[in-house]
C-alpha cells in the first residue's frame, strides 16, 4: 500500500492537501483500490486458494490506470499540477 502509506504521511506532515475535486477523488479511489487489493489478498492467503485472483487482477489494473505506476511523490506531484490547471 505504497501510495496509501505515501498520502497518510503527507496529510499527517502537511494536513489535507489541496487538490482539486476529480484530483481528490482520484486520492480517495486509489487509497480504496489499495485497501481493496490488501483485504482480498489477505483472504486469499487466508483460505489458501486463488478464489480472488481474477478480482485482485482487475482491482491492481484499475490501480495503475489511477495511478500510472509512477513513484508515489511523483503521482502527488503530478496531481498538485492537474489542480492549478
Amino acid at each position: 500500500m505504497k501510495y496509501t502509506s505515501f498520502f497518510s504521511t503527507i496529510v499527517k506532515e502537511q494536513g489535507q492537501p489541496h487538490l482539486s475535486n476529480d484530483q481528490f477523488r482520484r486520492m480517495m479511489n486509489i487509497v480504496h483500490l489499495e485497501s481493496y487489493i490488501d483485504a482480498l489478498s489477505f483472504l486469499q492467503k487466508k483460505e489458501g486458494h486463488r478464489r480472488y485472483e481474477m478480482l485482485i487482477f482487475k482491482k491492481h489494473r484499475k490501480l495503475v490506470e489511477n495511478t500510472g505506476n509512477i513513484e508515489p511523490k511523483l503521482l502527488m506531484e503530478e496531481m498538485f499540477r492537474f489542480s492549478r490547471i
